[in-house]
């Protein structure tokens, strides 16, 4: 390999090393250190199966895988609802351009502010939820919901959905979808019905221009 052929190399060369560093090494390190007795103060000591026994023992662990399987749903959701948002932004409609601007905004906006905003929103005392819903009846008193263990994880979904779509998916993801869905020739008018294949296709072409762009030209 010429000299010339080494210099994309070394520049990917910094970052292979720090994913190496700070990726493989600590899944590799968590893999062997499951099998062990560690405290950080004494080497590890070889135990066997017995974390992973005591593991499946741990009532906590079940509460949380469950949490963790429910809380994946928000992946279709985010994926759904961008490529329907997406249909819509595609479509001519009067004011669809301011449309376009303002939901790009939260792009732009601090997490800070973002979390700012959602504490308001889902405050015990004088929050928008709580004050919508006490006028219109549907509640007697205030709800504490950030202290309610059963309104959690639904309101982590909640904001997870929202700044997939919003932040995420129409910040950028989405204009990419939008791309694919006025290159795709088999787009029925009106534009309801969006041909899986031809858009899997286009967003694959897109990622793949991207790694060629991004990676080492390699011959």
């Amino acid at each position: 390999m010429t000299r010339s052929k080494w210099i994309p190399f070394l520049f990917l060369a910094p970052a292979i090393l720090l994913t190496l560093t700070f990726t493989f090494y600590p899944i590799i390190a968590v893999g062997y250190l499951s099998f062990t007795e560690y405290d950080i103060l004494r080497p590890p000591q070889y135990i066997g199966l017995t974390n992973f026994q005591n593991l499946v023992q741990d009532e906590v662990f079940w509460k949380a895988l469950r949490n963790s399987l429910v809380y994946v749903l928000v992946t279709p959701i985010i994926m759904a609802l961008s490529i329907t948002l997406a249909i819509v932004l595609n479509r001519g409609l009067k004011g669809i351009g301011a449309f376009r601007a303002l939901y790009y905004v939260p792009v732009i906006t601090g997490s800070v502010i973002i979390g700012i905003a959602w504490q308001w929103l889902f405050d015990g005392s004088g929050g928008l939820i709580n004050g919508a819903l006490l006028a219109l009846g549907i509640l007697d008193k205030p709800v504490i919901w950030l202290s309610e263990p059963r309104f959690v994880l639904p309101i982590a979904m909640l904001m997870t959905i929202w700044m997939g779509i919003i932040r995420i998916s129409m910040g950028f993801s989405i204009f990419r979808i939008r791309a694919c869905i006025k290159s795709s020739r088999a787009l029925l008018i009106p534009e309801i019905y969006l041909p899986i294949q031809q858009f899997l296709m286009c967003m694959s072409k897109g990622a793949r221009q991207k790694s060629i762009m991004s990676g080492p030209a390699i011959n």
